[in-house]
């Protein structure tokens, strides 16, 4: 889709809601997240109701079981996914995937080791996000305005801090966060906004804009690296950057050394930048939110 249709910026899927297969955290995890790494800027997931999510799919799906059936009726033997999937892509319209062992992996190692439920996914019925790991919940979906309060919009994230806003638009609302591992580790806080992770235009940057921690993309013998601001002297930033180990690939190391800590001026510093995104289980490699790296990186802008 990001190669035919390159517009397109917003996505929206519609299934029923096995809990073995779409209505669960991961794959809530996975719909706020991949997206974005492909350049998406807004998803939905949107379950129909038990016994009521008959539809195109299931109508595509029957018909090419009904051409496989003719296939092996006529002669020819099917022994292997591969020779299914060379048949039905010789003698079918229908746009067809493998998906393989190794794809499956790979989309294993995205997800953290460890994720908490959202509270009342059985009755939700539309997962929304419009940013990296950050999701909304309804028990009815909506398209009136992708911003819009209808039906209980519930808020979760899946950050360090997981974040539930409940009953949003109808009167009060609590915000609370709680932190990985529980304990007393958690605060509530009355009518707070969830961390803004809109990019900071170059003419914003400066010493008013910048604080010690805050996350900025940096530009070092013409590559790109992100880091955090440790300290900040007379128009000029030192930066804790990561590691690059690829495009867009980077990890923290374990060791660090005095001479990983670079001063920069205030035109190496590209962009204020939200906390890199994890890309495997383990949570080692981490990458820039796409749409930023695209916009200042000169390579490949759909390589992750």
């Amino acid at each position: 889709m990001r190669r035919e249709c390159p517009e397109v910026t917003v996505i929206h899927f519609v299934s029923d809601g096995p809990t073995s297969q779409y209505r669960n955290k991961t794959n809530f995890y996975l719909a706020s997240t991949v997206p974005f790494m492909m350049g998406f800027q807004h998803v939905t997931w949107n379950f129909s109701e038990a016994s009521h999510g008959k539809g195109a799919p299931d109508g595509v799906g029957g018909a090419l079981k009904n051409l496989a059936d003719r296939i092996v009726a006529y002669g020819t033997s099917i022994p292997d996914v591969d020779t299914l999937h060379h048949q039905l892509d010789a003698q079918s319209s229908v746009h067809i995937f493998k998906i393989t062992e190794d794809d499956i992996n790979r989309s294993s190692e995205l997800v953290p080791p460890s994720l908490k439920a959202l509270p009342g996914t059985m009755k939700m019925h539309q997962l929304m996000s419009s940013s990296p790991g950050e999701v909304k919940t309804r028990e009815l979906s909506c398209f009136c305005d992708g911003a819009c309060e209808c039906y209980g919009v519930r808020e979760f994230s899946f950050r360090e801090k997981e974040t539930v806003l409940q009953n949003k638009g109808g009167g009060g609302t609590t915000e609370v966060a709680q932190k990985k591992g529980g304990g007393d580790a958690t605060e509530v806080a009355q009518n707070e906004i969830s961390e803004d992770t809109t990019e900071v235009t170059q003419n914003e940057i400066s010493e008013d804009t910048i604080e010690v921690g805050t996350w900025v993309l940096v530009q070092y013998d013409g590559d790109l690296f992100p880091g955090t601001v440790t300290q900040i002297s007379n128009g000029q930033y030192e930066v804790d950057t990561m590691t690059a180990i690829g495009e867009n690939k980077f990890y923290i190391p374990t060791v660090k050394f005095p001479g990983d800590k670079v001063w920069y001026f205030q035109d190496d510093i590209k962009a204020i930048i939200p906390d890199p995104l994890p890309i495997t289980s383990s949570a080692r490699h981490f990458c820039v939110l796409p749409e930023i790296w695209n916009k200042h990186s000169k390579k490949n802008p759909f390589r992750i």
